[in-house]
C-alpha cells in the first residue's frame, strides 16, 4: 500500500471515530448487527410503547418508534399516526438522524400533514390521520418519532405487530398497565412469548421484550401476513363505550354488547311495514319472500358508509335508511333485518373481516373485535346476504365474504360461525371461441366465455359500472392478444344465480406470426395461465392456494386457404399432481383444428419443501399454453 493510500484511510478513520463519537451510537448504522441488514428495507431500532389503562373508559398510549431505512425500497419514511374523535394525539414530534447519528432536522406537531383518513366509499367519517413525509438525501439513515395518544372510549386495545416483511428488529419493549380490577387478556402469534407480569396490588404490569430478529421475507404463494408476521394480541376483558359496557369474557358475551347497541333500532314506519306486506302478499315461500325484499333494497337503497363516533359499530335505525334512501353495512343490514321481521322471518347479523382474500386468524377462545364489515343470515332458509351489493344474487356473499369467521349476533348473544366457501365446481370459466386465420397471420376472433361464482363478479361489476368505453379500455389493457380492434363486445350477468357471459368479436391484425412460407400460430393467447411464482432457494413460507377453480376451453381454428399442418408440439397432453390438473387435446379434420382445454386449480397448504415441485407444475402449465403450431403454405 502506498504511504499516500495509508495516510487518506488514517484521515478517514479518525474522521469517522470522532463523528460517531460525538453522537449516540444507537442511531449510528455501524452500529446495526450484519445479520440484521441481510434481507431488510430497514431495520428497526427501538419500538416503545406502553399502554396505560386507568378504566373501561380511558387510556394513554405512549410510542417511541426509531427506524434506520437502508434502501428506498423502504416504505416507512412516511409515517402516520391515525386518531378520531376518541383517540386524540398529543406531544408528536419526528426526527431525521444521519447515517452516523448525527441529528439531521426536527419537526413538531405542526409540521404534520392533518387529513381525512376516509376511503372512496366512506362519506362521513371522525377517522383522521397526520403524516409526514421524513425524507433524507443519502441512505442510510434514521427517523424518530414520538406521540402519546389517549383514548376516552374504548372497545379494544391496540395489537403489538413485532414485526412487518423485509423489516428486521433490534429492540422492541410493549407494556400494558391496568387497574387490577381490569383483567385483560392476550395471545402471541406466530411468536413464542409470554410477558413478566408484575402485581403491585393496585396495578398490573405486563411487559414483552423482543431483540434481534432477522428480516421476514416475503413470498409469492405464502399464507396472509396474520398467519406469518409476529404480533400480540391483547384485549380488554371489560370494556366502555359510551353508556354501553361490555364482557369480552366469551364470544357469546361478546356479542350481547353489539346486539345491546342494536337495540330498538329495527322498527320500520307505517308506511314502509305496509310496503313490506304489499310486496310480500301473495308469496308462497320465505325464500320468495327473501328474494323480494332483498331485490327491493338494493333498488332503492345504495351503500355509503357512515362512521362517526359510536356510528362505526352502532347501526343506524331502520327509520334512517327508509328516509336517507342509504346506509352503511350495519345499518343496511339492520333495515333489511326489519323487512324480514315484518314479513315473518328472523335474521341474525354478522360480522366479520372482509379484506381481499386476506383472513383473520380468529381463536375460539380469544374473543375480540376483529371485523370491519356485517353480513346479515337468514337461519330458517340458510341463506346469506350481502347488504351492501346492488347488483348480487340472493345468497351470494362474494369472494371478498367466503370461508371465514362470523360472528352472528343471536337472540342469546354471540356465535362463531363460518361463512360459506367457494367450492371448485362454485368457480368456473367455459369458453367456446372460433378463430379465422388469414395468409398475412390476421384472424377474426369470435367467442363466447361463462363464468360463475367469484370468475363471474368481474363481468357483473362491468356490467353495472363500467360505461362502454370504459369497459372496451379495460379489456384492451387486460387482454393477451396484440393490438386489435373491437367489432363486438358485451357482457350479461344473470339476475338469480352467480353467473355472466361474455360475449366477443375481434380483428387481430398480427394474431400468428409470418416467417416465408409459414405461419406460427399460438394456440392459445385468450386465456394464457401466468401465475408462474419466481424461482426460490430455500424455501421459508408454507404454500398456499386459498380457492380453487375450474376452466374448459373449446378452441376452433379456421385455417387458411392453401395452408395445412406442419407441426404441433404435442397432440395431447395430461399433467395430474395434488396442485391440480391439466390436459390439452388437438384435432384436425381437414382446414378445420380444434384445440381443447382443461385446467383445474387445487386449494392447498403444502410445507415450503414442496415448493419446487408446486411451481413445477404451474410452470408445465405456462408453457403449454404458450405452445405454437405451425402452418405451412401447400407446395
Amino acid at each position: 500500500m502506498k504511504f499516500e493510500d495509508r495516510y487518506s484511510l488514517l484521515v478517514l478513520l479518525i474522521f469517522l471515530s470522532l463523528r460517531i463519537s460525538a453522537q449516540n451510537l444507537d442511531y449510528s448504522f455501524l452500529t446495526i448487527p450484519v445479520e440484521l441488514q441481510k434481507d431488510a428495507n430497514h431495520v428497526v431500532r427501538l419500538d416503545y410503547t406502553k399502554l396505560e389503562v386507568s378504566s373501561k373508559k380511558q387510556a394513554t398510549m405512549h410510542v417511541k418508534y426509531v427506524v434506520t431505512l437502508l434502501n428506498g425500497k423502504s416504505k416507512l419514511n412516511k409515517h402516520c399516526v391515525f386518531y378520531d374523535n376518541d383517540k386524540k394525539i398529543n406531544d408528536l414530534s419526528a426526527k431525521i438522524y444521519d447515517s452516523f447519528g448525527n441529528l439531521v432536522k426536527k419537526y413538531f406537531k405542526n409540521d404534520f400533514n392533518d387529513q381525512s383518513a376516509i376511503d372512496h366509499s366512506t362519506m362521513y367519517s371522525d377517522n383522521r390521520i397526520k403524516c409526514i413525509d421524513l425524507v433524507h438525501n443519502n441512505y442510510p439513515y434514521t427517523i424518530e418519532i414520538e406521540y402519546k395518544k389517549t383514548f376516552k372510549d374504548i372497545l379494544y386495545y391496540p395489537n403489538c405487530n413485532i414485526q412487518g416483511f423485509n423489516s428486521s428488529l433490534e429492540n422492541l419493549i410493549f407494556i400494558v398497565e391496568t387497574p387490577s380490577e381490569l383483567e385483560i387478556k392476550y395471545k402471541a402469534r406466530n411468536i413464542e412469548i409470554e410477558p413478566e407480569i408484575n402485581n403491585s396490588g393496585k396495578k398490573i404490569i405486563y411487559t414483552w421484550s423482543v431483540k434481534n430478529r432477522p428480516s421476514i421475507i416475503s413470498e409469492e404463494f405464502a399464507p396472509s401476513s396474520e398467519q406469518i408476521l409476529p404480533f400480540i394480541e391483547i384485549t380488554p376483558r371489560y370494556f366502555q363505550y359510551n353508556q354501553y359496557v361490555g364482557d369480552a369474557a366469551t364470544w357469546e358475551t361478546f356479542g350481547s354488547f353489539f346486539q345491546e347497541l342494536r337495540q330498538g333500532r329495527d322498527n320500520l314506519s307505517l308506511e314502509m311495514s305496509k310496503t313490506v306486506q304489499s310486496i310480500t302478499s301473495g308469496l308462497d315461500s320465505n325464500k320468495e319472500k327473501i328474494d323480494t325484499l332483498y331485490r327491493y333494497l338494493q333498488e332503492n337503497m345504495r351503500y355509503v358508509s357512515v362512521q362517526l363516533e359510536i356510528g362505526g359499530y352502532q347501526p343506524f335505525d331502520a327509520k334512517y335508511v327508509e328516509k336517507n334512501k342509504y346506509g352503511d353495512c350495519k345499518a343496511l343490514s339492520n333495515f333489511m333485518l326489519s323487512m324480514l321481521k315484518e314479513a315473518g322471518i328472523e335474521s341474525q347479523p354478522g360480522i366479520i373481516f372482509r379484506d381481499g382474500n386476506r383472513r383473520m386468524n380468529v381463536d375460539e377462545n380469544f374473543p375480540t373485535l376483529f371485523g370491519n364489515h356485517m353480513l346479515l343470515y337468514v337461519p330458517s332458509e340458510d341463506i346469506w346476504l350481502e347488504c351492501t351489493s346492488n347488483d348480487y344474487p340472493p345468497n351470494y356473499l362474494g369472494e371478498s365474504n367466503d370461508n371465514r369467521s362470523v360472528l352472528l349476533l343471536t337472540e342469546n348473544g354471540g356465535k362463531l360461525v363460518k361463512s360459506p366457501e367457494f367450492k371448485i365446481p362454485d368457480n368456473t370459466q367455459n369458453s367456446k371461441t372460433k378463430i379465422n386465420i388469414s395468409p398475412d397471420g390476421s384472424a377474426h376472433i369470435s367467442g363466447t366465455v361463462k363464468t360463475s361464482g367469484p370468475k363471474h363478479e368481474i363481468y357483473r361489476y362491468i356490467e353495472n359500472n363500467l360505461s362502454k368505453t370504459k369497459f372496451e379500455e379495460f379489456f384492451l389493457s387486460t387482454s393477451s392478444l396484440p393490438a386489435f380492434n373491437i367489432e363486438k363486445l358485451e357482457v350479461k350477468s344473470q339476475k338469480e344465480n352467480p353467473e355472466a357471459q361474455l360475449d366477443f368479436d375481434l380483428i387481430v391484425k398480427r394474431f400468428a406470426s409470418k416467417a416465408g412460407k409459414r405461419l406460427f400460430v399460438p394456440i392459445n393467447k385468450l386465456n394464457v395461465f401466468d401465475q408462474v411464482p419466481s424461482p426460490t432457494e430455500n424455501r421459508v413460507h408454507p404454500i398456499e392456494v386459498l380457492r380453487g377453480y375450474q376452466e374448459k376451453d373449446k378452441t376452433v381454428f379456421q385455417l387458411p386457404d392453401g395452408y395445412e399442418v406442419e407441426s404441433i408440439p404435442q397432440k395431447e397432453m395430461l399433467i395430474q399432481t395434488d396442485y391440480g390438473k391439466y390436459s390439452t387435446k388437438i384435432e384436425i379434420v381437414g382446414s378445420t383444428l380444434t384445440y381443447h382445454r382443461f385446467l383445474e386449480i387445487q386449494p392447498v397448504n403444502l410445507p415450503p419443501e414442496e415448493f419446487d415441485q408446486f411451481r413445477n407444475f404451474y410452470k408445465e402449465i405456462a408453457k403449454a399454453d404458450n405452445m405454437k403450431i405451425v402452418l405451412v403454405k401447400k407446395s
